[in-house]
């Protein structure tokens, strides 16, 4: 990332790149650069603040903004892979992986309940 990038940036988007040592959420509407915003700070953060990027996890809502904040930041960071998941992506993964742990005794329904709904089963019962 260049500082170039960050002078196109406007003072609350660089306000919230630099708040660097606590979480943040980053909330606002549409069209406002929140990816933009998101995707600067976690350039700044690994090139600035020397963090590793596979120790940043970058939730979104959709698919479609994980897929585009992942690219955004791998331009960014040329190649350099940080984890970007939607939250319901990310929140399956946890559950799958510490189920055990969490005595969860049904997980295999889980994951065929998961697999379910992937393939469209939900679909006729959207009015």
């Amino acid at each position: 990332m260049t500082d170039s990038l960050l002078s196109t940036l406007k003072p609350r988007q660089l306000e919230a790149i630099k708040h660097t040592q606590a979480p943040q959420l980053i909330l606002a509407g549409a069209g406002t650069g929140k990816t933009t915003t998101i995707t600067s700070k976690i350039a700044y953060m690994v090139e600035k603040e020397n963090i590793d990027p596979s120790q940043i996890l970058a939730l979104t809502f959709s698919k479609e903004a994980a897929r585009n904040m992942r690219e955004k930041d791998e331009k960014l960071l040329q190649g350099k892979k940080v984890i970007v998941k939607t939250f319901h992506s990310f929140c399956a993964e946890l559950i799958r992986d510490h189920a055990e742990n969490a005595k969860f005794p049904a997980i295999s329904r889980y994951s065929r309940i998961e697999t379910e709904l992937k393939g469209g089963i939900v679909e006729p019962c959207v009015p």
